[in-house]
Order: structure tokens, then C-alpha cells, then sequence
């Protein structure tokens, strides 16, 4: 598994009312290797298809962009994206240490278009509940959390 960039991924155990659902960041690497992920996705022709990514611990500097520092946070260890054939399908479920996104091929669409403009999509929220934060793309931390690992795809 190749790696690439930093992708974030997390929930926050407390504050659900003012923070539900599921936050993503990602540094700038991360980012381009998340949407080639994505692309690479909506254009195979096998279904249904599914991508694997490891998902690195938030550095402070990502978790301070929501402005929820007291929270606690949940992150899972993998994030799986599985295409499904029903258009508009959005489910995402945590099993293990695996969050696992089912997405149909027209929401996967419209996600590649709404990540696609970074400052468009900073700080608004994609699909049902529970839904998908994103909290923008930064620079390459200066430090990397103990135990990280980058994106990847399988």
C-alpha cells in the first residue's frame, strides 16, 4: 500500500448536537490522493467496487479548525468506499476499525463535485445523517502522530 499525503477522519464522542456526524481534513498530498481515489472509483466499470484508505490521527492543527477542542474523538483506522448501484444510496457504518462508506454512483458524483472546490465545500456538510464534514485542506504537518500511517488505496 503505497503512501500518500494524510487524510483525517474522525467523530466526536461528545457535542453530537453541535457536531454530528463524520469530520474529514486532509494535507494538500492527501487530498489530491482522496479525490484520484474517488475518480478512480466512479469510472470502473466493476461493480460493485470498493477503495480502502488508512486513515491517519487528526494533528491538533486539523482538530482545531472545528473549534471542539474538549471533545473527545472517535477515528476510525480504515476508511472503505464501496459503490453501490442504487443511485442514491449513503450509508456509512463503523465496523471494527473500519468506517465504511456504501455510496450509489450518482451520490459519488455529486461528492467528487462537492470536494472538488475545497473552498466551496469547507465547512458544509455532504449526505445524510450522519453526515460528512469537511473541514479543508492543509499544509503537510510538521510532525506526524506517533503511529500514523498516509493514504493509501487496496
Amino acid at each position: 500500500m503505497a503512501t500518500v499525503g494524510l487524510d483525517f477522519v474522525w467523530r466526536y464522542l461528545d457535542n453530537a448536537e453541535n457536531y454530528p456526524g463524520w469530520n474529514l481534513a486532509a494535507d494538500g498530498p492527501g487530498y489530491a490522493s482522496l479525490m484520484d481515489l474517488l475518480r478512480r472509483l466512479a469510472t470502473e466499470a466493476e461493480s460493485p467496487r470498493s477503495r480502502t484508505t488508512e486513515i491517519t490521527h487528526p494533528t491538533s492543527e486539523a482538530l482545531a479548525i472545528p473549534n471542539n477542542p474538549r471533545s473527545p474523538i472517535r477515528v476510525p483506522r480504515r476508511l472503505r468506499i464501496v459503490s453501490s448501484s442504487t443511485p442514491g444510496d449513503w450509508i456509512l457504518n463503523e465496523l471494527a476499525a473500519t468506517l465504511i462508506l456504501t455510496i450509489g454512483n450518482a451520490r459519488l458524483d455529486s461528492m467528487i463535485d462537492w470536494l472538488g472546490s475545497v473552498d466551496r465545500a469547507f465547512d458544509t456538510s455532504f449526505g445524510d445523517p450522519p453526515r460528512l464534514w469537511f473541514w479543508g485542506v492543509g499544509p503537510p504537518p510538521t510532525t506526524v502522530p506517533v503511529g500514523s500511517q498516509g493514504i493509501g488505496s487496496a
